[in-house]
Formats: structure tokens, sequence, C-alpha cells
């Protein structure tokens, strides 16, 4: 896998035939079977899993976590790492239990390897004290257990290899380790394109092993089905590995909003910070510390597919107005709004609003408005993560300052090279579509913007060439 990743004219070209296979696509059947087809193109490279000499599984009664037993420089590649089971999941469909469907998969895969089944004991929960502390620390636990029963009963055979107690712990354990997956992302993450109609769930095995922490060491990315890991900065040996469990939007957001969203209470040096607790700090003590985050740091949520639809039935002058309005009053400070009493916008649904803003003040040509609000998005993003780059670019491209365009793209470029590896064809690939879409936004003319696509394209190569 590590030959694969390193080769930019195969990672290149499998973005290039997982774009084609589902542009526009509105069908579950033709994104499975654009996944399956890369899966197969995979088997056909003979590439295995990769996991980095650099690193060992450290096991305790509690957890078992990846750590560095040498150092391991930034952007080095730590995991690559093909799923034990997917689904795909239709994105704002909150009424259908996704956990279950994967689990039902995974559950009938057991069936019939036994080793896939030994390995499933390794994984969080493992025991009845970690399913106690789930029960503690999470507001969304629950397990289906009537539909979990009636699969049993359709499915007999399954009672004769894996005890029904331990069928209710895999289904935790898809629930709290499975990973949601972009499988095409788009260079602007706004809700209007194609491309946030479906996404996957997917179940890892190696990658489960890596540590929450809302700032964390390493990066990850996907391709088709695989899972990316890079370091995001130097990582020391005896450090334990760690990657960011939830939108890095999140991060900004109070602790109660964090530990809904993780379903477990971090204890990371920034929520330790934060909340004055020591990292052993009893289970008790929690519910009283996110009751008085709650309390001091109050939080709405807003952007509902009917909140959208709403948005995008209304002219771009009315559509800027009401945006604005809500940032204006729920997000941003202000000191002629009492914030202690007005809820404030959780960071993902801030950042969702400010995408629509900055795409309609750059419709408008109006980019200094458009400038405004990219700073204020950029700021908010605490991970140097990929999530960067879309900003960065779009800052670059908006500017009339040859020296702040190519101050911007650097910095794209530096990240991309951290998480992505030195890719060139993999970053123009990714990103150049939506860049020539901001390209037709920003000049009219087919003669300007031809210039200015062409001049984007030197500055990019030439970044890269540097490197």
């Amino acid at each position: 896998m590590h030959k694969v990743l390193d080769d930019d004219d195969w990672l290149s070209s499998e973005l290039q035939i997982l774009f084609d296979d589902t542009y526009k696509s509105n069908k579950r059947e033709k994104i499975n079977k654009s996944l399956y087809d890369f899966e197969n193109r995979l088997s056909r490279k003979r590439a295995n899993n990769y996991i980095s000499p650099k690193i060992a599984l450290n096991s305790s009664q509690e957890s078992n976590t990846w750590v560095a037993f040498e150092n391991i420089s930034k952007g080095e590649l730590i995991l690559a790492e093909k799923p034990l089971c997917w689904i795909t999941t239709k994105i704002g469909n909150h009424f259908k239990d996704y956990s279950l469907v994967l689990w039902k998969k995974l559950i009938k895969k057991c069936k019939n390897d036994n080793k896939l089944l030994r390995n499933l004991k390794l994984f969080f929960p493992r025991t009845q004290a970690d399913i106690k502390k789930i029960r503690q620390e999470s507001e969304n636990y629950k397990i289906p257990i009537k539909k979990i029963s009636r699969f049993y009963e359709a499915n007999p055979d399954l009672a004769n290899k894996i005890r029904f107690n331990e069928a209710l712990r895999i289904y935790l354990v898809v629930k709290y380790n499975q990973m949601s997956v972009s499988t095409m992302p788009e260079l602007w993450k706004n809700p209007f394109y194609w491309t946030e109609i479906f996404s996957i769930n997917s179940l890892y095995f190696k990658s489960s092993f890596l540590d929450h922490s809302c700032s964390p060491n390493v990066a990850r990315f996907y391709i088709g089905t695989v899972a990316v890991f890079r370091a995001l900065r130097p990582i020391k040996r005896k450090e334990t590995l760690s990657i960011c469990y939830i939108e890095s939007e999140y991060i900004q957001d109070p602790l109660w909003v964090r530990s809904s969203e993780l379903n477990f209470f971090c204890r990371c040096e920034l929520c330790q910070k934060e909340g004055r607790f020591s990292p052993d700090e009893s289970t008790s003590r929690i519910f009283e510390i996110n009751k008085i985050s709650r309390k001091l740091n109050k939080r709405c949520s807003l952007i509902s597919k009917k909140y959208i639809y709403m948005l995008q039935g209304l002219s771009l002058e009315e559509r800027i107005s009401v945006i604005e309005d809500i940032l204006v009053e729920s997000f941003l400070p202000n000191e002629q709004v009492n914030l202690s009493k007005a809820q404030k916008l959780v960071g993902l649904d801030a950042s969702k609003l400010i995408g629509f803003l900055v795409y309609d003040y750059i419709s408008y040509k109006n980019l200094d408005k458009a400038q405004y609000w990219l700073d204020i998005m950029y700021r908010m993003i605490h991970i140097k993560d990929e999530h960067n780059i879309p900003v960065l670019i779009i800052i670059g491209l908006i500017s009339k300052d040859p020296e702040i365009q190519e101050k911007y793209f650097r910095k794209a470029a530096r990240i991309s090279e951290t998480v992505f590896g030195s890719s060139i064809k993999f970053f123009m690939k990714r990103y150049w579509l939506d860049i020539k879409l901001f390209g037709k936004m920003l000049y009219e003319n087919k003669r300007e913007r031809t210039s200015f696509l062409r001049h984007i394209s030197s500055l990019i190569r030439s970044i890269f060439s540097r490197k």
C-alpha cells in the first residue's frame, strides 16, 4: 500500500475514475458499483494494508492504542487500511440506524471468519465495565435489542456461532468505532453540491486503535474505501497517536458540545484545560462538568434539510441578508447582544452558513465581504489538516495581490504535502474543477478567465516544483 499511496499517477487516476463513475449520481447502486470496482483494481495491485514499523500497539486493561516507539517525521505515512466492511449512507437521513445496517453486514462476515470474530474482541467496548462507561458518558447510548433479536430469529445459524450477548457487544463496537467517509470530497463543503448526497460508513481494524484528541497529531484522508493516516506534526517517541473523531469545526465549541458529538467524555489536554479536571477524573463528575459547560455556553443547531431548502428558495440578496443577520446575532461576538442569554450556533452550522455566504458574496462580486467571512472561517478551523486547504485556496483565488495569492496557495500546498504526500497531480485532480468554477464566477470574460486559470495553474506547479 505504501508504494501505491506514494504513486501520484495512481492517486490522481483513481480520483478521476471515482469522480467520473459517480458524477451527479443520486443512485446508491451506482456509488456501490464504483467502490467495488475501486477495491477490485486495488486487489489487482496486490496492495496490502500498511503499518509503519515505527509504531506499536500498546495494550492495557482499559484500551488498545497505537504508540510511537521511534520519532516520526511530519507527513510520514503511519497507516493505510482497507475496511472490514462498509455500507453507503444517505446524508441527512437521521431516522435510519446505519449502525444496525453495518452491524448486519459485519455479523454475517463473522459467521464464516473466525479470525475476524477473534479480532473484534480487541475493539472497545471489550467488557461490561466498558459498556457501563458508555452508558454513563454517552447521550446516544441505545441498543435496538428487538431488531437484533428478530434478525437472530431469521438467521438461526448465527446463534450456533455467536452468542447473543456478544452480538450486542459487536453492535456497540460498530456504533462507537465506525468512520463516516466522504468518498468524493470537493473543494467547497457546500450542501448545494451533488457530493453531499452519499457517504459511506465503514469499520476499520488497525485504524480503530488510534486514540482521540481535540488537538491530534495524525491527519487522515480517504480515497475510495481506503483510510490513509499521516503524521500531522513531528511525533516524539512514546507519544500516543491520535486523530480527531469529530468534524474539526466542533473543536471551537464548548466541552459539552464536543462530548455530545463524540459520544464519550474526552480527557485530552484541551478538554482538561477547559473543564478544569484531571486526566483520571471520576466518571461520576462527568455529568456535573458537562452541565456547567452547557449552562455557561449555550449552543443551538439550525441546519436541517428543511432549512437548507428554505435558503435555496431565497434570492441572492435575501439569502445574504438572512444568513448575515443570523451569524451576527448568534455567532460573532457583539456588545449589543447579551450572549449569556442568546443561544450561539454550533461550529459546524456556523461553518456551513459561512460557506453559503462566501459563495453568494463571490457570485455578487463583493470580494471584500467574501474575504471577511473566509478569514473568520479560517480562524475557526483549529486543526491544520485538509479542512484548511479549500479556505486557503479561495482566499488565494479572490486576492488581486500576487504575493498574497502565492502566500495562501503555498500554505495550501504545505498542508497538502503533509496530509496527501508530495502529489501535485492528486492536488490538481482534487481541487482543479472547483478552482475552475470559482474562476468562472470571478471572470465572466472568457479570455480573462483563461488567462487567470493559466496563471493559477503555473503558480501551483511552481510551488510544488520548489519543494
